[in-house]
């Protein structure tokens, strides 16, 4: 089932097919969030009938059909949709992160995301300190 305001972004981004435009982005996310292909989740979701009722597949489209589908969107309103989609869930941090140099690479790390008190034998057991 698709809300309001799922439906609202999808028509502002273009997409037409709202039922096929979800399946498609499921299981884009689903790719993304494993680091698998496209081909291997979609053959995932068509073995495992557990996994479907899961994520609410229930008519598992093709790699083709998935393909072809963000074939005819713009890349830059398709990431943009993306974006914002994302940004909606996963909220950024309001607090400053602190910068590390690993390997003379500035990496900002946000170590404590959890928001647990860690003390200082925890860092021991980890071997971090």
């Amino acid at each position: 089932m698709i809300v309001k305001k799922q439906k609202d972004r999808l028509n502002r981004a273009g997409f037409k097919k709202r039922a096929m435009a979800v399946k498609s982005i499921k299981i884009f996310f689903t790719s993304l969030f494993f680091n698998y292909e496209l081909f291997r989740v979609i053959d995932e979701l068509n073995n495992k009938e557990e996994l479907r009722n899961f994520a609410k597949i229930y008519d598992v489209p093709t790699e083709q059909q998935v393909s072809e589908y963000f074939s005819r969107f713009n890349p830059t309103n398709f990431f943009k949709f993306i974006n914002s989609s994302l940004l909606t869930y996963f909220k950024p941090h309001d607090y400053e992160t602190d910068e590390y140099i690993v390997d003379a690479t500035p990496v900002k790390c946000d170590i404590n995301v959890i928001k647990q008190f860690i003390t200082e034998g925890h860092l021991k057991d980890l071997r971090l300190k």
